[in-house]
């Protein structure tokens, strides 16, 4: 944070750094708070990568008429054409225009003064007007935060048009202002202000203050909106959401995965049996948080649980957690702990990787049906969650076999046998369920399709990437009925689908084109490359290193 006097030191929240833009305080272009991690645009404005990315308003003023002529350069080229260079821009100068939304749209406008009785005075004043009601206009359509709530007269349907939404300080000024002017002219009954107008120009006033005045104005505010419906019907929602971003239950989800892994290895060393137990109460217990984040986002969005990559992301991770603790429940040998906890951990990665904003947005017009998100797109899920899982299941048995087959051939014996036909019915198990949950929740997205756009299936990437993992995972299940593989071969083949699930998720979004092009993510495909590549290796090491032959036990009948 800034060092000189007339701010604050150490760490700030984010909600006391947007007041503080609201208030427009002088300190917030010393708060580094715009992060670039493109080294190339670095030297756009002329400065020095630095721990945690991030730069003050003022370190970026320099290089700004070198950034618009960038961009400038960038519009005439089409957007899957344009260079990393370009995009990045593109993200700097977005960031930088939120910035000037949010201080313009809390920059209140002066009242016109007529300097004198006759007609050119008044024309002038129209003239301030109309170009107030343009300015705030322009700044309502680009969405920023709104903090004014609707009047009661006008939730109870006696105002309408601006009055009935929640406003900027902007916004509120210019319709206070406007409606004064008007009603007054009409001889209509003079209009009253928005009762809390005042209270938060007063509490904008004291941002920068002393904490009890600031307390003091707060205060005053929230008596003043406390009465509206509208703020009845969100203030305990808008608190609980502040709680949980706070409490960060996706957060601790994550490290208690990465513990639960941790320790999970250490019991296939020491400790077999307590530990093991141990690992499927913490993963229990860290599921239980990691459903109350799920319950949570469905009582904040009221939406179901799955609305975006996000949220995908922490579903698919609770279903396969708790699949892996079904499966260590019936086994009993450790694997479905580790399933579980590497599912969870690398879900939440996934979660984490992809929070870079507001997570619980408004959906796209298309997506805004509640059954068909409640159906189609939650069992779709569970198929790319059980697909993923078996994916994990077939790299523990690759694993195991190399390390019983390579590394420790002593060890290749009836329990290792034992490990491999266990592992070999988990997986086979957890295939078929993927086939059920892919192939209903395809059909189920055929159908909303036509519902939505007229025709059941298009061929479009993500409709194709559907349909690959149900004919992939039909293929497994085919190849291992009419016996073209053994254990070995189901193992590798479920690292397959692991591939095909990536790309349906996240792969088809990276091409930009199709009906359901609005889930693209930048910066996923060097991932998502990386990724396929290890699971390629995978394969060709299990395929090269495993003998063909069974391990010395007799397989145990299916």
């Amino acid at each position: 944070m800034p060092d000189d006097s007339s701010g604050p030191k150490g760490k700030i929240s984010a909600t006391q750094w947007l007041l503080a833009v609201m208030a427009g305080a002088d300190w917030v272009e010393d708060a580094p708070v715009f992060r670039i991690d493109a080294l190339e645009l670095l030297d756009l404005f002329d400065l020095t990568r630095r721990s945690g990315h991030r730069y003050t308003l003022k370190e970026l003023d320099a290089g700004r008429e070198a950034l618009e002529k960038q961009v400038a350069q960038a519009r005439e080229i089409p957007p899957a054409e344009r260079s990393f260079f370009q995009k990045k821009a593109a993200e700097v100068r977005q960031k930088l225009l939120a910035y000037e939304i949010v201080r313009a749209a809390y920059n209140a406008p002066i009242p016109p003064v007529l300097s004198g009785e006759d007609e050119e005075s008044r024309r002038q004043a129209l003239e301030q007007i109309r170009q107030m009601i343009q300015r705030a206009r322009l700044i309502d359509e680009q969405h920023p935060p709104a903090a004014i709530p609707p009047s009661e007269q006008a939730v109870s349907g006696e105002a309408e048009g601006p009055l009935a939404k929640w406003q900027t300080l902007s916004t509120a000024v210019t319709t206070t202002i406007v409606a004064r002017m008007v009603g007054g002219a009409a001889g209509q009954p003079a209009f009253e202000p928005n009762p809390a107008l005042l209270p938060f120009l007063a509490l904008l006033g004291a941002v920068d203050g002393q904490p009890e005045v600031f307390n003091t104005k707060l205060a005053a505010y929230e008596t003043a909106i406390a009465a509206v419906p509208a703020v009845e019907e969100t203030a305990r929602r808008t608190a609980f959401e502040a709680w949980y971003n706070r409490f960060n239950p996706t957060g601790i989800s994550r490290w208690f995965y990465l513990l639960a892994i941790l320790l999970a290895f250490v019991s296939f060393l020491a400790w077999r049996q307590p530990l093991s137990q141990f690992v499927s109460w913490l993963l229990l217990a860290t599921l239980v948080v990691h459903t109350f984040a799920i319950v949570a986002r469905i009582y904040l969005t009221g939406r179901p649980p799955v609305v975006n990559l996000y949220s995908s992301a922490i579903f698919i991770g609770w279903g396969c957690v708790l699949a892996g603790l079904g499966l260590e429940a019936l086994f009993r040998m450790g694997i479905g702990n580790l399933v579980a906890g590497i599912a969870g951990g690398l879900s939440m990665g996934v979660a984490y990787g992809l929070d870079t904003g507001d997570t619980m947005h408004v959906l796209q017009a298309v997506l805004d049906t509640q059954f068909w998100l409640s159906t189609h797109v939650v069992t779709v899920t569970l198929g790319y969650g059980a697909t993923f899982l078996a994916g994990l299941l077939g790299t523990c048995a690759i694993v195991h076999r190399i390390w019983v087959e390579r590394i420790r051939p002593g060890l290749a014996g009836a329990t290792a046998a034992n490990v491999q036909d266990r592992l070999y019915r988990m997986s086979y198990g957890v295939v078929c369920f993927a086939l059920f949950f892919s192939f209903i929740g395809t059909v189920l997205g055929g159908l909303w399709a036509d519902d939505s756009w007229g025709r059941f299936w298009g061929w479009d990437p993500k409709e194709n990437g559907a349909l690959m993992i149900v004919l992939w995972n039909a293929a497994v299940l085919h190849a291992r009925w009419d016996r073209w593989i053994g254990q070995r071969g189901f193992a590798l083949f479920t690292l397959g689908g692991n591939i095909v699930t990536a790309w349906s998720w996240f792969g088809t979004n990276q091409l930009g084109i199709g009906l359901h092009s609005y889930g693209f993510t930048s910066g996923v495909l060097m991932l998502l490359g990386g990724y396929v590549l290890s699971q390629l290796v995978l394969i060709a090491i299990g395929g090269l290193l495993i003998r063909s032959r069974q391990l010395t036990l007799p397989a145990v009948s299916d």
